[in-house]
């Protein structure tokens, strides 16, 4: 018998040790997080918080964002500060593009109004915009996941923000914001979304890039064509490789896609004076690519259970109104609650200002202001 269990030890003593195995990364916690200093805060805002936390991929996996999260003056109110979580407009795709690397929150009108009239604000800077891996530009399911989980960042950092919460976006962040209002509900049920605000947010574009081949002229009417579908493509072969985007380009398309992460804002000077032509050896209309384009970033229009607003002007030339009419159509024959609102006159960025007044009425309405 002795032999036998000095055997049985000796088998075990050779036995591979059980690996422990990680926790799986809880959506909202936090990784990090440091005070910002006082010149980084935005007017209006008592503290301020740049955090790294866990979130959700495009692909369904644990992924890491970056933003900043600000609280206002004051006393928080019965059941904590109601949160704006801010999805902010195309700043490119590399780390250095990151609005918390870039100060530019603290210049955005909106967020100072926000702050002052007492909501926390919670602003993503999305996944890959500081964090590993490349940037996915207009990857909805990401952008909408990590808009949603810095709401949770900031009720992890602080136990007076409230669980009361709107979607608020400008352009890629409008199309973001849209993509956290719908999916909220599904995602964190423990959360209380309100409503969406939407300005001139990027809809309907994959169906357009479907079209884009060598055949393309250059599109000088519109501001930045060029640089957001590079962008686009960018984020697209980083999200499904198996597609092969780069073997629908030319030498030079392969290489403003390779580049796309050097420059910041909408202009990649390499594009300068091309057509969107030049960039493609062969058209992207293949059936599997059209496809993924559609699963990647085409804004949901069925299911919503919480309020829309959509802002657009009517001199928009970076995201054209008729876009926004068709999502209009496209959620209203969804059964979505959502009014649009056109402002005449105003482009790209001064319908912001221009739409004040709707728009404060309409988060007044769903989340009354403390102050």
């Amino acid at each position: 018998m002795s032999v036998i269990v000095s055997g049985l030890i000796a088998v075990g003593a050779c036995a591979p040790a059980a690996r422990a195995t990680a926790p799986p990364a809880v959506p909202g916690s936090i990784v990090s997080s440091s005070v910002l200093p006082s010149d980084d805060l935005i007017d209006g805002a008592a503290e301020g918080y740049l955090v790294t936390y866990n979130t959700t991929g495009q692909d369904g996996r644990p992924a890491l964002s970056t933003g900043q999260v600000f609280v206002p003056e004051g006393t928080a109110p019965v059941g904590g500060w109601p949160v704006v979580s801010w999805s902010h407009g195309t700043t490119g795709i590399g780390d250095q593009c990151a609005p918390s690397v870039t100060g530019s929150l603290t210049t955005t009108q909106l967020l100072l109004d926000y702050l002052r009239r007492g909501y926390a604000v919670a602003a993503t800077d999305y996944i890959g915009l500081g964090t590993p891996g490349l940037h996915q530009y207009l990857a909805g399911r990401a952008e909408g996941q990590a808009a949603i989980d810095i709401v949770r960042a900031g009720r992890n950092l602080r136990p007076d923000i409230s669980k009361s919460w709107v979607s608020v976006g400008h352009s890629q962040g409008g199309q973001a914001a849209l993509f956290a209002g719908r999916m909220a509900g599904e995602y964190a049920p423990e959360l209380d979304l309100r409503g969406t605000l939407s300005y001139a947010p990027e809809s309907n574009v994959e169906n357009l890039l479907a079209a884009a081949g060598p055949y393309v002229p250059a599109v000088d009417v519109l501001q930045g064509a060029s640089t957001y579908l590079v962008y686009i493509l960018a984020g697209l072969h980083s999200a499904r490789p198996d597609l092969g985007i780069p073997g629908y380009l030319t030498d030079f398309g392969a290489r403003a896609m390779a580049s796309a992460e050097l420059g910041c804002g909408d202009d990649l000077g390499m594009l300068r004076g091309q057509s969107v032509g030049a960039l493609f050896a062969r058209p992207l209309l293949d059936p599997a690519v059209v496809t993924a384009l559609q699963d990647y970033m085409a804004v949901p229009t069925i299911g919503w259970d919480r309020p829309i607003m959509i802002v657009h002007g009517t001199d928009d030339l970076t995201v054209p109104i008729p876009v926004s009419v068709a999502l209009q159509l496209q959620l209203a024959a969804g059964g979505a609650d959502s009014r649009f609102m056109v402002y005449p006159g105003t482009d790209h960025r001064s319908v912001v200002p221009a739409a004040d007044r709707d728009a404060t009425g309409f988060l007044t309405t769903l989340l009354p202001p403390p102050r």
